[in-house]
């Protein structure tokens, strides 16, 4: 994988990535579909607003998990890029 991260564009192999992966996963909702699953209540939406907040974790746990499973070094510098991302 390392070989080949010099001649593919990152953003065009992102966007195959999330359209390959999409297309199943439409057909399979296409085919189950049976009206609306959700039902919107105060309750559920408090509770889509509370696993938000903790998405903005995301780099930290990156960092973290590198560092813990993978003996990654961290920077110094990432530590200020996730203070600025999580403000």
């Amino acid at each position: 994988m390392t070989q080949i991260a010099g001649r593919v564009d990152t953003l065009r192999a992102m966007a195959w990535q999330l359209i390959i992966g999409s297309a199943p996963l439409a057909l399979l909702a296409y085919w189950t579909k049976s009206g609306s699953a959700i039902i919107w209540s105060w309750p559920f939406v408090v509770a889509l607003l509370t696993l938000s907040v903790y998405t903005f974790l995301t780099p930290v746990f990156g960092l973290v998990m590198g560092a813990a499973f993978f003996s990654e070094q961290i920077p110094p510098i990432a530590f200020i890029g996730v203070d600025k991302q999580s403000v």
